[in-house]
């Protein structure tokens, strides 16, 4: 399996509500929207050339967290390469909270796998 596949299952596999499908918690069933959250929470500080701020949180918008439109294109590309996954110039740029850019990416590895 290469890196791209085990990518697109982790986006698969991760849910806000920390359970896959509704049944097990994800840290039995594989990575968990933390740690999915964290992976983009890191690529958005390596891009704005900070640390990652302590916490973000799902309804915290983007603009607010310093993120303009040049940090966004360069993490979401640096998360699709590495992913092997691609999004739309829509649905970066819709996603104007933390948790829809962590959902535009998760709905892309769907969309990669043919879900």
């Amino acid at each position: 399996m290469d890196v791209a596949s085990v990518g697109a299952a982790v986006f698969e596999r991760a849910s806000p509500d920390g359970h896959v499908d509704g049944s097990q918690p994800a840290a039995q069933a594989g990575p968990s929207w933390a740690r999915l959250s964290e992976e983009i929470r890191a690529a958005l500080a390596r891009q704005m050339g900070s640390e990652p701020p302590p916490v973000i949180s799902d309804d915290d918008l983007l603009a607010d967290l310093g993120v303009d439109s040049v940090v966004l294109i360069g993490a979401v590309s640096r998360l699709e390469r590495r992913y092997g996954i691609a999004l739309s110039d829509d649905s970066v740029f819709s996603a104007t909270t933390f948790a829809s850019l962590v959902d535009a990416l998760r709905r892309a590895a769907l969309a990669r796998r043919g879900r």
